[in-house]
C-alpha cells in the first residue's frame, strides 16, 4: 500500500507509527516511527505501544508474534483493525472495519479533516514525548547471534533485516522472502534482485 495515506493519517492523529516485521518500511523514514512492532520490537517501542490508549491496526494480521503473545497492547487500549479479512484476526480487536488499507486510511483522513475544519490540530500524545523524533529502533542490544537454546536470537536479526529492506533509488524488482505469518509469496517492494 502507498505510504502517503498512512503517514498523513498518523500525522493528523498525532500517532506514533510501527509496522509488522513483514511491513517493515511501509512508512519509510517517518519521524515518529518506532520500527517493528510485536516480538521483534525495540524495548522502548514495545513500552510506548503498550501505553497507547487507541491502537489503529491497518492491513496487518494480529498473530501471536505481532501481539507479543498477548502483551502488545495495554488492557484498556481500544484496538481498531482495518483489513480485508472477513473478520477481526484477533479477539483483542474492539472494532473491525473490513476494507482496503489505502482507501480506508484516506477516507478516515478525509473525515478527520472535515470534522476538524480550518486546519485545527488536536492535542497529541506524541507531542509529549521529548525523545521522539530521534528514536532509532535499530539502536538496541544486538543480541548474541544464537540464544541459549541454540536458536537464532531475534535481536540479531532485526537491524540487518531493516537495513536490507530499506528502499533505495535503484529498487525496481522484488525478490521472494520468507514470511512470518503470511503466505510465502509475500515480497518486499524494497528488496532488489541481482
Amino acid at each position: 500500500m502507498p505510504a502517503a495515506p498512512l503517514a498523513e493519517l498518523a500525522d493528523e492523529l498525532g500517532a506514533l507509527v510501527a509496522t509488522t516485521a513483514q511491513g517493515v518500511n511501509v512508512v519509510p523514514d517517518h519521524p515518529f516511527s518506532l520500527g517493528i512492532a510485536g516480538g521483534f520490537a525495540h524495548e522502548r517501542a514495545a513500552e510506548l505501544i503498550h501505553q497507547a490508549d487507541v491502537v489503529l491496526v491497518v492491513g496487518a494480521r494480529l498473530n501471536q508474534f505481532t501481539m507479543r503473545f498477548g502483551d502488545s497492547f495495554g488492557a484498556d487500549a481500544d484496538v481498531v483493525q482495518i483489513d480485508v479479512a472477513d473478520a477481526a484476526t484477533h479477539p483483542r480487536v474492539d472494532l473491525y472495519l473490513r476494507g482496503d488499507a489505502a482507501t480506508a486510511s484516506a477516507d478516515i483522513l478525509s473525515g478527520l479533516r472535515l470534522a476538524r475544519g480550518d486546519g485545527a490540530v488536536a492535542r497529541t500524545w506524541r507531542a509529549g514525548l521529548p525523545d521522539l523524533p530521534g528514536f532509532d529502533p535499530r539502536d538496541r542490544d544486538p543480541g548474541t547471534g544464537l540464544a541459549a537454546d541454540g536458536r537464532l536470537d531475534p535481536r540479531s536479526v532485526v537491524p540487518p533485516w531493516t537495513d536490507c529492506c530499506r528502499p533505495t533509488a535503484s529498487s525496481s524488482r522484488t525478490a521472494a522472502t520468507s514470511s512470518a505469518g503470511r503466505p510465502p509469496t509475500w515480497r518486499s517492494p524494497h528488496r532488489t534482485t541481482s
